[in-house]
């Protein structure tokens, strides 16, 4: 079996690059049990459901972000993270009951996630729950809307990539995944069959193949 050969420089800087995103998390978990430690009402509530959910305890998280909308029923951001959660619990109903909420009361609101500093918003979740419901066609909506209303939401911007391209529609997918500066691990196996299917036509089918199978989290 071939073995790559041994690059000091790259493997140095991708030893660096976990080190800077390592660095990243022990400050926002720092950040986060300091606020659930001095903080009070829905901020203390928000920042535990943060630290639950990203220890992957959505049942958790959502119940605290519920609490926190029990407090302020116009929390934006807890209403925004609940819809997400709900996604990953796979409560598909009630994802898009709470995402279709914030889209109809704050359209243009906006966040970031939670340890990766990327643009989201209301229309991110809205379009991450619809997909997940099965309404590509109203997904690929609302996932146009958060480009228009962020041009830097790349997980917007590569979902409905994704869209297109199980909607075959090819050409026009490969424009969305060219505006990304790095595809990364969630859209680059899809950008690559629509690439392969924009040189030879026969391949997409298995381009459309591979974006049906294709899962993410929008956060």
């Amino acid at each position: 079996m071939a073995v790559g050969k041994y690059d000091e420089s790259v493997e140095s800087s991708r030893i660096a690059g976990v080190a800077a995103q390592a660095r990243k998390v022990s400050a926002k978990l720092g950040e986060l049990l300091a606020m659930v430690e001095s903080k009070e009402g829905d901020a203390q509530l928000m920042a535990a459901g943060n630290l639950a959910e990203i220890g992957q305890d959505f049942a958790g998280a959502a119940r605290w972000y519920e609490r926190a909308l029990e407090l302020d029923p116009s929390n934006d951001d807890a209403l925004a993270r609940l819809a997400l959660v709900r996604v990953k619990l796979n409560q598909v109903q009630s994802a898009v009951e709470a995402a279709s909420t914030l889209a109809m009361r704050s359209p243009e609101f906006t966040f970031t996630s939670l340890m990766m500093d990327r643009p989201l918003s209301a229309m991110t979740v809205l379009g991450n729950a619809l997909e997940k419901s099965g309404d590509d066609e109203a997904a690929a909506r609302a996932f146009n809307q958060a480009v228009s209303l962020q041009e830097d939401d790349a997980y917007s911007v590569g979902s409905l990539g994704v869209l297109l391209v199980k909607e075959g529609k090819i050409s026009e997918a490969v424009e969305q995944f060219d505006k990304l500066e790095s595809e990364g691990s969630a859209f680059a196996p899809v950008a690559s069959a629509a690439r392969l299917a924009i040189a030879d036509p026969a391949l997409a089918p298995a381009a459309q193949a591979v974006a049906a199978l294709a899962d993410r989290a929008a956060a």
